[in-house]
């Protein structure tokens, strides 16, 4: 199944990308050799079909894959990667993203702990 372009989800993925990398409009549209006002249309949903020139150099200034843009998921994401989707929920799916972090947290917090007191001999 080919991805398809769906120009309100690649504006919120492009801001998201913005929001985290914390790049100016100025240098992305002087990477990716396009102008300021176009790059605008592209992170405001307002561009039709960038075209795939465009899109992989915004994937690589961006250091993401082109696919990130279309919803796929990168093969082994990072935290960074992590960080994007995790943009792209609502507040009720942040505030649940944020629980299991707290809950995860709490198993390795015991993990160090039971580590200390097998390590200390007395």
């Amino acid at each position: 199944m080919s991805p398809s372009y769906k120009p309100q989800q690649f504006a919120k993925r492009l801001e998201a990308l913005f929001e985290l990398r914390g790049l100016k409009a100025d240098y992305v549209a002087h990477k990716v050799q396009i102008s300021k006002a176009y790059l605008s249309r592209l992170r405001h949903g307002k561009a039709t079909n960038p075209g795939f020139t465009i899109i992989q150099a915004l994937a690589e200034v961006f250091d993401v894959s082109p696919a990130y843009f279309f919803g796929e998921e990168d093969p082994s994401p990072n935290l960074e990667d992590i960080a994007m989707r995790a943009s792209d929920l609502d507040d009720k799916g942040r505030k649940a993203i944020s629980d299991i972090l707290t809950y995860l947290a709490s198993f390795q917090k015991d993990d160090e702990s039971k580590k200390q007191i097998e390590d200390d001999p007395g």
